[in-house]
């Protein structure tokens, strides 16, 4: 029963299971993304007892034995708990623990690097990996040989990393990288120097291919400037249709002089030159070798030729923030030209009809929009998202990108917390598509409807609209024109006219300044006066000029508070 259950799920699942890349070894039909050796497969019945399990599987031994570490444990065993299974892995040489493995790599390099003036430089992705491809972590420390410790640390880092998975140790006296860590799968009989040796001669090799290369940029840029880079952006096509690399700086130098003007108001020689140089590290030799250096390496470029140290930052930063964790720039050229780069790739791909679908985006198109929003969010930018895409050239669909830019936003505002309905609700009413004053509105009314007034208010509004909209149905007309102050109105009546009236001066003048909280207080304030306005009038009263005016005073209530948000879609 039970057994042949299990037995041909098993057989199904190796079978049917999806790599995107898999291979197939000796004679045999199975196709997995490495070749399987053993399958270890027992199945426990109720009293404890272990039995193994026999799935025919093409080639491979399936049952209860199995090996650890590939070169230094003993013979295959029987396993038969999973407690058994656990003490002989470790036993043999297998961590299968990946935090375990991490730890294990981390305290090894603080045992390498402790009290002898060094320091590893953090790097958690390949702190991942490298765990990732060992079963026994052995931590190794080399020296990088002296001829290339003039080069700059990206390029060490970088070649070290990418290329080899070795992580880059600074000296704390100099700051400099001088050494590596690498980490071996085994233990080495003669404590790794045979290892550490094969390591050194390859990592040397690429550091020389590095050199080779550093050397014939840094003699051009001494030459001829680093700006002399850019006209051979010429030779390097962009997208189909959307021209050369050379086509699409022209595009963000004119996008950032625009959005100067109504930013930051720097040197418009600074920007044209910034915007220049940001992409002509690509026809470097370098960065063709090792692409992931990009704008990284032009900051270099741009220090060599002795321009200003906020050009060489625009160079290093305008690709950013990449990703959630990546720090957002707050130099304002560095911004000027991220932004301008993030809305000349928005709308070009839109342009040219190449939106991100599904989940694939080729482009970086997602990236660019969480960008923008990042960008506006921590400089507190309160710019038109309409007007700037309109800073662009192209021909494009502004509504599409809009769309697509405040999906980004809905889903970052959410992230951080607050309710769609609240984010909605500010959406509704700001009247332009300003991301920095949207989130701040969401924030603080969020934060406003936690307190006693937010609920108080929430509660007012809910009942003044309520009434408002059902009446409105009723009668089929909006009661959105002022009030009049009737002889026959009451003193509740005319006290909550005279609060709406000074509530309304004050309120537009918080809004345009971005006092949001203050605002919100400026609302509450209402409450009891349209308390004792409810207890003190019939709405529904058999006058009709009565009726009429105190539903077009619920309708200026409605209205002062849409300045802020839509509070009728707020749960």
């Amino acid at each position: 029963g039970s057994q042949q259950i299990l037995t041909s799920s098993i057989e199904r699942l190796i079978d049917k299971f999806k790599w995107k890349k898999s291979m197939r070894w000796g004679s045999n039909n199975l196709k997995w993304i490495r070749p399987l050796r053993s399958i270890l497969a027992i199945e426990y019945s109720a009293q404890g007892v272990a039995s193994p399990l026999k799935p025919k599987i093409d080639g491979v031994y399936v049952g209860s034995q199995t090996v650890g570490h590939r070169f230094m444990s003993t013979s295959p065993i029987s396993i038969s708990s999973v407690d058994e299974y656990s003490k002989y892995l470790r036993e043999n040489f297998t961590e299968y623990d990946q935090k375990q493995r991490e730890q294990k790599i981390l305290m090894q390099i603080d045992m390498l690097t402790k009290e002898k003036y060094l320091e590893p430089i953090k790097d958690e992705n390949l702190l991942e990996e490298v765990s990732g491809l060992v079963e026994w972590p052995i931590a190794l420390m080399g020296d990088i040989s002296n001829d290339f410790l003039g080069l700059p640390e990206e390029i060490l880092q970088s070649v070290m990393r990418t290329h080899q998975r070795y992580f880059a140790v600074r000296s704390t006296k100099t700051r400099k990288i001088i050494k590596f860590i690498t980490i071996a799968n085994i233990e080495a009989k003669d404590n790794g120097k045979h290892i550490l040796e094969g390591n050194k001669r390859v990592l040397n090799s690429r550091l020389a291919d590095a050199r080779f290369f550093w050397e014939i940029d840094i003699a051009k840029v001494k030459n001829n400037g680093f700006d002399s880079f850019a006209k051979d952006l010429k030779g390097v096509t962009f997208f189909r249709g959307l021209g050369t690399q050379y086509d699409r700086i022209i595009r963000i130098e004119n996008i950032a002089q625009k959005l100067n003007e109504v930013l930051y108001n720097l040197s418009i020689d600074e920007i044209n030159l910034a915007a220049r140089v940001c992409k002509a590290d690509l026809v470097s030799s370098t960065v063709k070798e090792f692409p992931e250096l990009q704008g990284l390496l032009g900051s270099h470029f741009a220090k060599l030729s002795e321009f200003s140290n906020e050009v060489s930052l625009a160079c290093k930063e305008h690709y950013g923030p990449i990703g959630p964790d990546d720090n957002v720039s707050k130099n304002p050229l560095s911004v000027t030209i991220a932004l301008a780069d993030k809305i000349d790739l928005l709308t070009s791909f839109w342009s040219v009809n190449q939106k991100p679908t599904g989940s694939k985006d080729p482009f970086g198109l997602r990236r660019a929009a969480i960008g923008i929003i990042r960008l506006s969010i921590d400089n507190r930018i309160t710019l038109n998202m309409d007007n700037i895409f309109q800073f662009s050239e192209h021909e494009f669909d502004v509504d599409s990108i809009l769309k697509f830019l405040f999906e980004k936003l809905r889903a970052y505002v959410l992230d951080e917390g607050i309710s769609i309905s609240i984010f909605d609700a500010c959406m509704k009413n700001s009247s332009n598509s300003d991301i920095f004053s949207l989130v701040e509105r969401s924030r603080s009314l969020a934060t406003f409807l936690e307190s006693n007034d937010g609920q108080m208010l929430l509660k007012l509004s809910k009942r003044a609209l309520n009434i408002l909209f059902s009446e409105e149905k009723k009668d089929g007309v909006e009661y959105s024109l002022p009030p009049e102050k009737l002889k026959i109105l009451n003193s509740q009546e005319l006290a909550l006219m005279n609060m709406i009236e000074t509530v309304e001066v004050k309120i537009e003048d918080f809004l345009s300044n971005e006092k949001y909280s203050d605002a919100l207080i400026l609302l509450s304030q209402l409450h009891p006066l349209v308390e004792g306005f409810f207890s003190s009038v019939q709405i529904n009263d058999e006058n009709a000029i009565l009726r009429r005016n105190r539903l077009c005073i619920l309708g200026a209530i409605r209205s002062l508070l849409e300045k802020f948000a839509d509070f009728s879609i707020l749960d």
